[in-house]
Formats: structure tokens, C-alpha cells, sequence
């Protein structure tokens, strides 16, 4: 039995079922000078610089012609909705449990070493090259590790990046492991680490760590002090919202994922129901995590093989672990939660609601709804950016239009927008009647971050044959 699973990109060789993306496109401009905006009691920031257009398309469009937008339809009366987590509830200074075993080693071609796991925790391996002996050509050094029973079966196996041993760039520091979490106590499972220096022989120190497992409470500032290089949180995610991870100073990087089944024997990067931010990622600052997201590639449903992309639930309402990799010895780490922005079906509707959107350094899977009731039709939104008395140099948009039965109609992928544009205009085709799901992202590269005020312009009929 083996729990590593790998996430492959399957190409289909038979005739597939197509769903038609158009590309949709953002653009941005400085015409208008928004009206400010205040979110969580911070100033907003704005400065009005040209700024060139943004589109997915070869066809030059100029600023009189796409700056014209069209009156919503909606009857209803606008609410302005404004997301963010709930106000921090109390402080906790928070100590993580964790053992280092030590194992020296001297002058060796290879080294092995095992220990046996008895308890409910998370374990990586790092070691250190103090000297290189008898090197010889293209001295390597390869490490890896491997779990499993007693009785030689073995669950799990993963290889470290081999070390050219004449090059000091590599050889110095401390190399580290991935991690791997054993989350049932009695299974006696053995932990097996294996360097081996090839055409040389080798010194220095293995460490093994063990580091039990922290469970957190929503809208708590813990304070961190002693961290090692890898830590585990658990805490009960909501589907209907998106999670709110807040961490200071900014640094490391973080990965949320839920166990496939109260039986499973270890837990890996390569599990299922597994997120780490994509597309443009700074350090760990202030990052959203979704519940559902956007997935391109290939599937078979119901025997039928279909290309495109698709909305993927990815986190239920359960125990959710987030592991933090090299955070930093000392920082302070807040969970919120950003209520009814997850789900499909618990969102707000964007024709009769305006939303502010919280300071993010990463945010996906930001779930709007949205009525089309003429089709095909352009779906244009707003977006106003909120800075903080700090504004990041650049931010990042992208946004994607999904159908009732989920699948992405309309994309844009993250386009670079100059942080001195006053307004972002996204625009995506629907290209029939019907509810609709829109998933917005967005990023910078800075600590800050950046929030949105999102406001739904309205529908502008279009020509798909054209």
C-alpha cells in the first residue's frame, strides 16, 4: 500500500469533448480617480500614472473605446459587502514541541540510520558536510528517506536533490528533507534515512526532527518562539470560507492539506486534497486559501474524455493542516476566516452586491455569483484597488468564468498591473444564459498586499462569431 500520489496531466489521444474558454482580458486605467476607500482602519493609497492596456488579444483597442461601460441590468438594490476575518479575540505565546536526534558521521562512503515512530508526528531530516575525502570524478552525494513496517514493507520513499560534491555552493548549509506526517500513534512505523557519497567519502551530522503537531482556535495571535525549520498547525476549516492565514515577519513558505481518510499511514506534499499557492508567490504574509479551485488539463467523466478547465473542490468542512517550511525561528501567526467567499452556492451575488475584498500577498479562489440574463454577453467588473500606507510596486489580477455544471467558459490568466492604476476592468464572456461563478486571484510580491473593491458594471451584448 503506498500513499504517494502524484498529480499527472493526462492527454487524451481520442476525440475529446471540447469546452469552448473564450479568453477574456483586463485592462486598467486612470480616468477616473476613485473615491477613497478605508478597509480594517488603514489609509488608502492612490497615485494616477499612465499606464499602458493589458490584453490577451492582438488587437489594439484604445482607452475612448473600452472605457465606455454599460449600465447593469439588475433591478435589485446594491449592498456593499465588506470581507475580512473577524477581529483578533486574544494572545497566546506558543512553544513547539519538537526532538532532534543527532548522528554523526566520519569519513564514510555511506551511512544509514533508522529510528522507530511511535507517536503522532511530523518528521524531516537535515545534515551538514563538515569535510570531503578522496574525492574523485564528479564526486556526488545522493540522500533520501523511506517509511514502512517492520517486516521490510515499505509505504512511502522520497529522494533528496543530489549534492555535486566539487561544487561549495552546494556543499555548504544545511540540506533538508521533505517532511512527512504519521498522524496514528501505534503503528510502529520505521523511519530510514540513507546518505551515500559516490566517488568520495564524506563527514558531518545527520539530525532526524520530530515535531508534534499544534492545534490552533480561529482569531488567536500566537506567538511562535523556537520554531524549527518545518511545523504543523491543524485547524477546522469551513468550506464555505476561505482561509485566512496572516504571518509576520513575512518569510517561508506554506502548504494546506486535508487527510484522505482517518486510516491513512503517513501524509505527504504528494497526498491528495493538497494546496500551495500558485502563480506569482512571495513569502508567507498574508495569503488566502481557497476551497475550491481552478484546474486546466484533462479528465474522463462518465467515460466521455474532456479538455479544458474546471472548478475543483479541494477542502471540506474537517481538520485541515497547514505546514509552514522555514518560518523563521520567531513569529506570530493568526488564522481567520473569510465567511461565505468558499463555497459556490454560498456566495454573493456581484449584480446586486458591491465587495471589499481583504489585504492579501496571495488570495485564490475568491468565489462570486453572478446572473446572466442576456447571452452571449461580456461580463464586466471593477476592481478598485485598496492599498495600506504601504503600497506594493506591482499586483497581479486573473479571474475565470464558470458554468453551472463547473466548468471555466471565460479566462484571464494573472496579468501584471502597474500598482499605480486607479482601476482594473476585467472582462469575461458568458456565452449563454444561466447562474455563473466567478473566481478571482490575485497576488503581489510584497508583505502589504492589496484589497479590492469589486463592483459589477454590467452586460454588454457581443458577437462570439466575430
Amino acid at each position: 500500500m503506498f500513499m504517494g500520489i502524484t498529480k499527472i496531466l493526462t492527454v487524451f489521444i481520442i476525440i475529446p469533448l471540447i469546452i469552448i474558454v473564450t479568453v477574456g482580458y483586463i485592462y486598467i486605467t486612470n480616468i477616473a480617480t476613485p473615491t477613497s476607500t478605508t478597509m480594517q482602519k488603514t489609509e488608502t493609497t492612490k497615485t494616477s500614472t499612465t499606464t499602458s492596456m493589458v490584453q490577451k488579444t492582438t488587437t489594439t483597442k484604445t482607452p475612448t473605446k473600452t472605457t465606455v461601460t454599460p449600465k447593469t441590468t439588475s433591478k435589485l438594490p446594491i449592498t456593499t459587502i465588506t470581507i475580512t476575518p473577524e477581529n483578533i479575540v486574544g494572545e497566546k505565546t506558543l512553544n513547539i514541541e519538537y526532538e532532534v536526534l543527532e548522528f554523526p558521521f566520519k569519513n564514510l562512503g555511506s551511512m544509514e540510520k533508522e529510528i522507530v515512530i511511535n507517536g503522532s508526528v511530523l518528521v524531516y531530516y537535515k545534515f551538514k558536510i563538515s569535510a570531503i575525502m578522496e574525492p574523485g570524478k564528479n564526486p556526488t552525494l545522493v540522500h533520501y528517506f523511506k517509511v514502512g513496517f517492520g517486516n521490510g514493507s515499505t509505504i512511502h520513499t522520497a529522494y533528496g536533490q543530489p549534492i555535486n560534491l566539487r561544487d561549495p555552493s552546494e556543499v555548504k548549509g544545511k540540506h533538508l528533507s521533505s517532511w512527512i506526517y504519521i498522524p496514528r500513534g501505534n503503528l510502529n512505523l520505521h523511519y530510514n534515512v540513507n546518505i551515500t557519497a559516490h566517488r568520495a567519502k564524506v563527514s558531518g551530522t545527520l539530525e532526524i526532527v520530530l515535531v508534534k503537531p499544534v492545534s490552533l482556535n480561529y482569531n488567536v495571535k500566537y506567538f511562535v518562539k523556537n520554531s524549527p525549520e518545518i511545523v504543523l498547525f491543524t485547524i477546522v476549516k469551513d468550506e464555505d470560507s476561505l482561509l485566512y492565514v496572516e504571518k509576520t515577519p513575512s518569510g517561508g513558505s506554506i502548504e494546506v492539506l486535508q487527510p484522505i481518510s482517518e486510516s491513512s499511514y503517513v501524509i505527504t506534499s504528494f497526498s491528495e486534497n493538497h494546496w500551495t499557492p500558485t502563480g506569482i508567490v512571495s513569502g508567507l504574509s498574508k495569503t488566502i486559501v481557497p476551497s475550491y479551485v481552478i484546474v486546466f488539463g484533462g479528465r474522463i467523466v462518465d467515460g466521455t474524455a474532456i479538455n479544458g478547465g474546471w472548478l475543483e473542490r479541494r477542502f471540506t468542512s474537517e481538520d485541515t493542516y497547514i505546514v509552514l517550511l522555514n518560518p523563521g525561528s520567531e513569529f506570530s501567526l493568526r488564522m481567520g476566516s473569510l465567511d461565505n467567499m468558499g463555497f459556490p452556492k454560498a456566495t454573493y451575488n456581484i449584480v446586486s452586491h458591491d465587495i471589499i475584498l481583504p489585504m492579501a500577498s496571495h488570495a485564490e479562489g475568491v468565489l462570486f455569483n453572478i446572473t446572466v440574463d442576456k447571452a452571449p454577453s461580456q461580463v464586466v467588473l471593477e476592481l478598485t484597488p485598496i492599498f495600506s500606507s504601504k503600497k506594493p510596486e506591482n499586483i497581479w489580477v486573473g479571474a475565470d468564468l464558470v458554468n453551472s455544471s463547473g466548468y471555466v467558459v471565460s479566462t484571464t490568466p494573472l496579468e501584471y498591473i502597474s500598482s499605480s492604476s486607479n482601476k482594473v476592468f476585467v472582462k469575461l464572456v458568458a456565452p449563454s444564459k444561466g447562474e455563473y461563478i466567478i473566481s478571482l486571484s490575485y497576488a503581489t510580491m510584497e508583505p502589504y498586499g492589496v484589497g479590492f473593491y469589486v463592483k459589477f458594471l454590467g452586460l454588454k451584448t457581443v458577437d462570439l462569431g466575430t
